[in-house]
């Protein structure tokens, strides 16, 4: 039996993801869900209507100015353990 579940319907902003940094500027963030190539381009804004782009396996899926709470970029969890102990970057108390 295949797998039935339409991916393109998939919402992402609500889905748990942790991104990773690229070399890229202009897509700074990547990431693999559900089999799918997850990147997300930072827009010439104000120019552009929005700050961000997601682009899911090459294709643009949408444009958003809120990065979603469900999504980790790089150091999102280092800079929260640190606020919640009242340390440093460095790990000692503030």
């Amino acid at each position: 039996m295949s797998d039935t579940t339409d991916l393109t319907t998939t919402d992402w902003r609500t889905q748990t993801i942790a991104w990773d940094r690229t070399e890229d500027g202009e897509f700074p963030y990547a990431a693999e869900s559900a089999g799918r190539v997850l990147v997300v381009r930072v827009n010439d804004w104000p120019d552009a209507p929005s700050i961000y782009t997601l682009f899911v396996d090459d294709a643009e899926d949408h444009d958003f100015d809120d990065w979603p709470a469900t999504w980790m970029r790089p150091g999102d969890d280092a800079a929260t353990e640190g606020a919640e102990l009242g340390t440093d970057d460095e790990g000692t108390e503030d």
